[in-house]
């Protein structure tokens, strides 16, 4: 399940496993003892070996829970039982998912360390059924990233609207925007959208384009180009794309 793949120079794809070996997710303070790990002691020994021996351009890490800091004390209370229905926060909308990265504090710092050590690093992620593109700093009121995340929307999967019964990009609008507005390394949010994400990597940059679909409930050759969002060797930190 967990297994690097070499690109030539161009970048180490690190893929890793984050249910079948991790301690169960519990809620409140225990969640950050330090002994706690998604990812298992010998998994964790390997993952931090690769990020340091990687001499690649880049480090594409494919992550099956979002990496970076959902919860946060800036998030806007409107925007807290949206993320509640697509689980991204504890069950009473009062603390972190025990089941993201967020609920495994201290293994993730120790990630993170390794990814500002390393250089280049960027997370490709998804499970949560939204789009978002975000920095990752290790310490959330930090404004120097360590490495950036894609997080594909999903598929077919519901996402606010569908669970909220909304009509899509409408009451999700200005959740996203309050969302993006209130937390600096939120770049990007999609609440509603459904598609999936191409990474287009080169030695100078890396790409994410968010592509999103009309239709899911029947066959549709229809689709945009949504949100781009690039990452620049050697500079930590989204920009948008051209």
């Amino acid at each position: 399940m967990w297994r690097s793949v070499r690109i030539g120079d161009l970048a180490d794809l690190i893929l890793i496993d984050t249910r079948t070996r991790r301690d169960e997710p519990i809620d409140g303070p225990a969640h950050a003892d330090p002994a706690r790990s998604q990812l298992g002691p010998d998994q964790r020994a390997w993952f931090l070996g690769r990020l340091a021996e990687s001499d690649a351009a880049w480090r594409l890490i494919g992550n099956s829970s979002v990496m970076g800091h959902i919860w946060d004390e800036r998030l806007p209370a409107q925007t807290i039982p949206a993320l509640m229905k697509l689980e991204m926060t504890n069950e009473a909308g009062t603390g972190p998912d025990p089941d993201q990265w967020d609920g495994y504090p201290a293994e993730r710092d120790a990630i993170l360390q390794a990814f500002g050590d390393a250089g280049d690093v960027v997370v490709l992620s998804g499970d949560v059924h939204i789009g978002l593109a975000m920095d990752i700093p290790r310490d959330r009121h930090d404004e120097r990233p360590v490495a950036v995340e894609f997080v594909t929307t999903s598929l077919t999967s519901q996402n606010v609207d569908d669970k909220m019964g909304w009509e899509p990009r409408t009451q999700s609008v200005p959740l996203e925007q309050a969302w993006v507005e209130a937390v600096p390394y939120v770049k990007f949010a999609d609440f509603d959208d459904h598609g999936y994400v191409i990474v287009d990597v080169t030695p100078e940059r890396v790409r994410g384009e968010w592509w999103f679909v009309d239709a899911v409930r029947e066959p549709t050759r229809e689709e945009h180009l949504g949100p781009v969002w690039e990452v620049r060797r050697g500079e930590p930190g989204l920009v948008p794309g051209a």
